[in-house]
């Protein structure tokens, strides 16, 4: 499991949390998910941005292809 998503995790510990497991790797990409509600939000984002939903510099991304597969970087 990568270092930052076990810290993720870890960091939670206790709380509920709900897990989609399905997976479907190609074209179609589906990744698991796991969601984990923030008690303290009132339901709403006001900190989102549209410009957050692509990628630009200092982006973190992961690489999904050889040689450098699994890879995390900026």
């Amino acid at each position: 499991m990568a270092e930052r998503t076990y810290a993720l995790l870890s960091s939670n510990e206790g709380k509920f949390a709900s897990i989609n497991g399905s997976t479907q790797i190609r074209a179609g990409v589906i990744r698991p998910e796991i969601l984990i509600p923030d008690e303290l939000s009132n339901g709403e984002c006001s900190d989102f941005k549209e410009s957050d939903l692509a990628i630009s510099d200092g982006s973190l991304i992961r690489v999904i292809r050889a040689p450098y597969f699994g890879k995390v970087g900026k």
